[in-house]
Parts: structure tokens; sequence; C-alpha cells
């Protein structure tokens, strides 16, 4: 659905389109100033399945086919997260970090020199540094099968590598492991 501002806005109207692209378009080219903040790549309310970090990454405030003088109407975007479902301060952490990481680099570099690889590598680097922060933040899972075994004598385990760049950790007093605990790569 387009909108119009037929009527025209007043001269100091800002206008935030969170219902995706048209109203911004609408808005910029009735020469008003617009921020982007669509709610499928900037509400960290949402699932990461349903809002990916890499689609967040991948945004870009300025609509495609706008001209440079409506481009330049463009203040930026935003992101937010809206609390009703979100129960403890935890559950907001994990849903903003990572994710804000992505969209503080996709609104303050310049698209030519974005990399997703190179991104996602120093993701790893500022979960580390979240957590020595105790902030709390959303850890991809691993693209490898996991499991979980309770046993009583002893057993042998042959955990899957880990992807490189990435460790992972173990606790010995059932703890949920973090950055600074123990690296698993075998049972001792």
């Amino acid at each position: 659905m387009g909108r119009s501002f037929g009527g025209g806005l007043p001269g100091n109207t800002v206008v935030m389109s969170w219902r995706g692209e048209a109203g911004a378009k609408a808005a910029i080219q009735a020469g008003a100033r617009a921020v982007m903040a669509p709610q499928q790549l900037t509400y960290f309310d949402h699932s990461y399945q349903a809002t990916p970090m890499k689609e967040v990454y991948g945004f870009d405030p300025v609509p495609k086919g706008v001209t440079a003088e409506q481009a330049a109407l463009i203040k930026g975007g935003q992101g937010q997260v809206w609390t009703e479902r979100l129960e403890q301060w935890g559950d907001v952490e994990q849903a903003v970090f990572p994710r804000i990481l992505a969209l503080s680099e996709s609104l303050w570099s310049d698209s030519k020199a974005k990399n997703w690889a190179r991104f996602e590598a120093g993701v790893q680097q500022q979960i580390a540094r979240l957590d020595q922060l105790e902030v709390q933040s959303h850890v991809p899972e691993p693209e490898f099968d996991y499991y979980f075994v309770a046993f009583r004598d002893s057993v042998t385990l042959n955990p899957p590598k880990a992807p490189p760049g990435m460790s992972v950790k173990r606790t010995r007093d059932g703890s949920v492991p973090r950055a600074t605990s123990e690296d698993f790569d075998r049972l001792s």
C-alpha cells in the first residue's frame, strides 16, 4: 500500500517509515525528510529467524529508484525493540545484540565497503567483548550437529571440530558456558 502526502507536509516534518519504504518515498517526494525503520529489518524484538543478522547487515536506508536530491532527505535509519514480550533484561540484550552491530555498520559504512564475511568473522570477537562486559548476546547456533550426554562413569566423546574462528566452551559445574570458560577440545 502506497502513501500519499498530496496536501503537502509542513517544512519541518520528519517521517519515520516503519512499514517498508513507501512512506519514506512519499515523504521525500513531497520534500520532507525521512528516517528508515522498516519493521522486517530493524525491529529487534522479532526472532533471529524472522530478522536474520545477515539481512540487517544488508539494510540500506536509501530506497532504490530515488534521485540524489531525494536520497539526501533520508536522514538515516534506526533500530528498535518493543519489550512487552521480553520478560527479563537479558532477553532484551539477546534480542538486540549482536544485530545492533550489523545495523550500526550498515548505517555508518559506505555500502561499497561492506563485507559480510569480514563482519561475520568479527562478530565472534565482539560477542567475546560483550561477554566480558556481562552483556547477554545471542550466539548464533553453530552449523554442525550438537548433542548433550549425561553419564555416570566414563565415556569417550568425539565432538565435532568447531568451524574456523569459533571455539566450543564447557563448564564442569553445570553453569552456562561463557567466552571465558575452558575450551572443550577433549574430555579430561
